[in-house]
């Protein structure tokens, strides 16, 4: 599996994903599906630890995406870097130079 192909990006796009929670949980179902499909038998302990690591492992990221949600959701925000269309998508921010933004998958 190319995680770049799960999440719809291009060769040589912007490999910042991390930015994305809609990136990160694909990323993590098709994991979890992945080891499922090579030992079906322990199916129930893969869904086990994709939810331990959802709740607990990710809780600070989920926080923080919420945090910033919450407060600060519609904000106008600019940035130099081109990774921060993806980092707008999750707290629900603004670009305020959308015709600077490169497409989702560049």
């Amino acid at each position: 599996m190319k995680i770049g192909d799960l999440v719809g990006l291009k060769p040589g796009g912007n490999p910042h994903r991390w930015y994305s929670p809609n990136d990160v949980h694909r990323v993590i179902e098709k994991i979890t599906a992945d080891y499922k499909k090579i030992a079906p038998a322990d199916a129930a302990y893969f869904d086990q630890r994709k939810k331990a690591f959802e709740t607990k492992t990710l809780a600070p990221y989920t926080r923080l995406v919420s945090g910033i949600k919450s407060k600060y959701a519609g904000t106008s925000i600019g940035a130099s870097e081109s990774h921060r269309h993806p980092a707008l998508q999750g707290p629900g921010l603004e670009d305020a130079h959308p015709r600077h933004v490169p497409e989702r998958d560049e």
